[in-house]
């Protein structure tokens, strides 16, 4: 599709030309009153696509990384023109808003109008959580405009939460429909559910920027009949294998490349990011190699130097400490940026001898494959979430703990349910989601002990004892671990939970924002608006810039206005108020060790995590090698033994004092 260079969201994006999608759609010597070619089943799929092509673009250079499931090469700069109401209001909320004009209020066609509605609401959801105020009402107007307004949060807000209840009361199970619908194949209980489950949704997103409005509407979607109309099966669109017609944004954008040999950059390839991988070795989550590419074979092979024991060969009574080296199944790749420049590496407290902390990774050797993320979110027809039945779960798990008696259950079964949902969308078996459920951290009301990331910055603990508290932090962990790879998801939880905590991100090379401090910064709070809305539209974007800065709850005018840096309505403060001092001085306490041992810390582990038999066949199965027997010690006292070649004994080691 031709690139509109000059966005102007009233006349302009009425007579932008429509996308191959919608070519029959015109109203040109037409009956007003007739409905002729403007039919949802020819026009609404083409709605969706570019949608989710918008979404997947976002998400794949953008929001997996703010959300800190991916580390890739964006980095957050003032002169990035994200241009994506292009993507939005042209290719999308365009065609969306001719078939609104004709369907909705028909009672013939009542479905289809809740139906495009419900799809608006999705998407003014997402673009009000992306930028803040944006323009609503006068978009895509039929009426030429010199200037459009950008509506505030809370107008924005208010207009999807009464339209939603409007949509869910009327819809008729028995009425009309869209075919080819690709989301939910015409299914109008699937469709019933989609928007009362985005409504609760929104609903709790906006908890700390109006906390009655959305008590009033998570009320509303739980109560009466409405609690049936949840989603319990997830909505996920899933693009096509036609390059030239309905295939997905990054298979064409990158992936085919990378498949055909023409970029071998694999720095581009979202990999999980080394953060959100602690979770998923902390508390052994089987979810793991669903959602990401596991390092297979000598070409990919990541070592790894690790220090175990095993029984003496020689004398069974003694054991040995022995350096071994074997190939991991994953690796996650870390942040690209180690210790800043200037940094004072503080000492590790478990070191007898003071010695100065060093990374527990700095001896493994990267290959090719750093989880790399599952083929399926980026191959030719990949998966989109659009709602979990999952996340479901876990909202009414939070309505459990800060509603009570809104539910009927209790919130350690909604987040219970919310963990096998989330298994079930991936395809873990019975047996490991039991064994996963059972695991301290995971276990309602138990407290998890995790691992700590690579530079020791940040510790994946998960502390679910100590009431409400502890209970909202378990719900919220794993609903943003079920939500992995979907970058808005997890970015809007954050944002409006602060439940996970990740450091800041360092910076790669030259300091690319304004007014920084030259080393860190938190993730991005928002996206800028396009640059070319200060041109075309001076007005109403200087207008919303002076009421983002007015409504915010931490505003940034200092940055210029529109900063990545101001918090939405929608967001919890940030930690320690947004301060970064603590970061900047390098000053950050360690009070841990991180252990490796991937297959375990004796040989016998690896021999059962692996089922090999022999040491000759850990070496085919995993490269292992014994590298060196480091010392032999009593396993009964403890002691350090050594052998006495004149006496022919093991003997225990002095000491030297």
């Amino acid at each position: 599709m031709k690139r509109i260079n000059k966005l102007i969201l009233g006349t302009a994006l009425v007579a932008a030309s429509l996308s191959a999608c919608t070519d029959d759609f015109t109203d040109t010597n037409m009956n007003p009153n007739k409905i002729y070619t403007a039919r949802p089943e020819y026009v609404f799929p083409g709605v969706v696509y570019n949608s989710m092509r918008t979404i997947q673009e976002m998400n794949y250079r953008w929001l997996a990384t703010l959300a800190q499931y991916n580390v890739h090469w964006s980095e957050q700069k003032d002169t990035e023109d994200m241009n994506y109401f292009e993507g939005f209001y042209v290719k999308s909320l365009k065609d969306l808003v001719k078939l609104e004009d004709v369907y909705v209020g028909s009672e013939e066609y009542a479905n289809v109008g809740n139906m495009l509605l419900t799809w608006k609401c999705y998407l003014y959801y997402i673009m009000v959580t992306t930028w803040g105020n944006v323009p609503m009402s006068e978009a895509n107007s039929k009426s030429i405009q010199v200037s459009y307004k950008y509506d505030s949060e809370e107008e924005i807000y208010n207009y999807l939460l009464t339209t939603l209840d409007e949509v869910v009361k009327s819809y008729n199970l028995n009425g009309d429909k869209i075919t080819g619908d690709p989301l939910f194949g015409g299914d109008v209980a699937k469709w019933r559910k989609f928007s009362n489950s985005l409504r609760l949704q929104i609903a709790l997103t906006i908890q700390n920027m109006d906390k009655s409005l959305a008590e009033d509407n998570i009320r509303k979607a739980l109560t009466g009949e409405n609690i049936n109309y949840l989603l319990d099966s997830d909505a996920i669109f899933q693009f096509g294998s036609d390059l030239s017609n309905d295939a997905s944004w990054v298979y064409q954008s990158y992936i085919q490349k990378f498949e055909t040999g023409t970029v071998d950059g694999w720095g581009t390839y979202a990999a999980m990011s080394h953060n959100f991988f602690l979770y998923m070795r902390s508390y052994d989550d089987p979810r793991l190699p669903k959602f990401v590419q596991e390092a297979k074979g000598k070409d990919s092979s990541i070592l790894q130097n690790d220090t175990l024991t095993r029984v003496n060969p020689d004398y069974p009574q003694y054991r040995d400490s022995i350096l071994v080296n074997y190939r991991l199944p994953y690796k996650a790749r870390q942040d690209f940026k180690d210790v800043p420049s200037g940094w004072i590496v503080a000492t590790d407290p478990n070191s007898p001898t003071g010695e100065t902390y060093r990374s527990p990774f700095g001896n493994i050797n990267k290959g090719n494959n750093e989880c790399l993320v599952s083929y399926d979110f980026v191959k030719v027809n990949s998966i989109v979430p659009v709602l979990t039945a999952a996340e479901v779960s876990f909202m009414k798990a939070e309505v459990a703990v800060k509603y009570p008696g809104v539910l009927g259950g209790t919130a350690q079964q909604y987040y219970e349910d919310g963990i096998r949902a989330s298994m079930k969308q991936w395809g873990v078996n019975d047996a490991n989601v039991a064994a996963y459920l059972n695991r301290d951290g995971v276990k309602w009301n138990t407290n998890g002990d995790g691992l700590w990331e690579y530079r020791h910055f940040f510790k994946a603990d998960i502390k679910g004892q100590g009431g409400e508290s502890g209970h909202l932090e378990q719900i919220y962990k794993q609903w943003y671990i079920a939500d992995f790879f979907n970058g808005h998801a997890g970015w809007t939880l954050e944002r409006r939970t602060r439940a996970i905590g990740f450091p800041p991100h360092f910076f790669n090379g030259a300091v690319p924002t304004e007014g920084s401090n030259g080393i860190c910064e938190w993730m991005m709070e928002r996206f800028t608006y396009p640059i070319n809305e200060q041109s075309a539209n001076a007005a109403g974007y200087a207008q919303a810039v002076i009421d983002l800065q007015k409504t915010s709850p931490a505003p940034n005018p200092v940055r210029g206005g529109d900063n990545y840096f101001t918090l939405l309505r929608i967001a919890a403060p940030q930690p320690n108020g947004g301060d970064l001092s603590s970061w900047l001085s390098g000053n950050i306490v360690y009070d841990g060790k991180f252990v490796f041992h991937w297959y375990g810390s004796t040989l016998e582990d690896v021999f059962t995590a692996t089922g090999a038999s022999s040491e000759e066949e850990l070496k085919e199965l995993i490269s292992f090698e014994v590298v060196n027997v480091k010392s032999t010690y009593d396993p009964v006292t403890g002691k350090v033994m050594v052998w006495d070649s004149e006496t022919g004994e093991w003997k225990e080691k002095v000491t030297e004092q």
